[in-house]
């Protein structure tokens, strides 16, 4: 037939398209370190700056003295460790126009959503400035290009209790490290490694970054793994936020991530800046062990 009413015909009735105001999310790491180390909220005092002092151990006592004799005198020695902070954030300008006709529901939707992405995104560059501190421990197990095994796990909290660290240990591991050791459990034949001892573990992957518990460590992962050439580094660490006086790595914060709003009348827009300002260090060296295997 011809002459049929088609959709090129009634063009101006038609939606181009239909935008679901429900976003898809893009990839992102959870969050597994921020938690495990020793954290100094700088807020009202005056400094911008964290000082975490460790005293120098003295040689130990062996040499007698008589009766009545004089002791010498030794000095009482201290160092530290410092940490400066520094600014980090984002800025996002957003037309009235914009704000007005996005499907996100209401005028202050999109400001909404860009405050909250804002704040996940300073979290994300705290995560991994924490992540990055595990290539400087000086202890490490594991082998370059090779693949990470039950013993390098098994071999870190060992190295822990020969460096003299107490307290509860961790393992942040790569993505690489857990996929590594999840193979390594299902093909061991160690009847230390029964069916419930590591059901926990044979689970899928949980969004919250969670392996499980493996040689009565918890264990967890991040693909935020710092690298070395090709390598990636994970860490067998005492937990800074249970025994902060062992912890291996401090954060100092003088501000978590808050926002500040500007209008520009010029524009018509209003400029949104989500901002924090942190700073890591290393306080302890022997209470952290690194990991060094394949990065893939």
């Amino acid at each position: 037939m011809a002459a049929e009413t088609a959709t090129a015909n009634i063009a101006s009735l038609i939606n181009v398209e239909y935008i679901s105001p429900l976003m898809a999310q893009y990839a992102l790491d959870a969050f597994v370190t921020l938690d495990k180390v020793r954290v100094e909220n700088l807020a009202l005092r005056a400094t911008k700056q964290a000082s975490w002092p460790i005293p120098t151990k003295d040689t130990l006592i062996s040499a007698s003295t008589n009766e009545a004799s004089d002791l010498s005198n030794t000095a009482l020695d201290f160092t530290d460790a410092t940490a400066s902070v520094a600014e980090y954030g984002i800025l996002r300008d957003v037309t009235k126009l914009a704000k007005r006709t996005s499907v996100l529901g209401g005028e202050d939707a999109l400001t909404q959503w860009i405050i909250e992405e804002g704040g996940v995104m300073c979290f994300e560059a705290i995560e991994n400035a924490l992540v990055s501190r595990f290539t400087s421990a000086s202890t490490s197990v594991g082998t370059s290009g090779g693949a990470f095994t039950l013993s390098n796990l098994a071999s870190g909290q060992s190295k822990l209790a020969i460096n003299k660290a107490r307290g509860e240990c961790v393992c942040v591991l790569s993505g690489q490290q857990q996929s590594d050791l999840r193979d390594a459990l299902v093909t061991t034949t160690a009847t230390a490694f029964s069916d419930a001892a590591v059901r926990g573990a044979m689970g899928p992957a949980r969004q919250d970054g969670y392996f499980g518990r493996v040689l009565g460590c918890d264990v967890w992962y991040t693909n935020l793994a710092a690298s070395a050439t090709d390598d990636k580094v994970g860490i067998c660490m005492i937990n800074g936020a249970v025994r902060p006086e062992y912890a291996p790595i401090g954060l100092a914060v003088l501000w978590w991530p808050e926002a500040e709003q500007l209008n520009n009348p010029s524009l018509r827009s209003e400029e949104i800046a989500i901002t924090t300002a942190f700073a890591q260090a290393e306080i302890l060296d022997y209470c952290y062990v690194k990991f060094v295997t394949r990065g893939s």
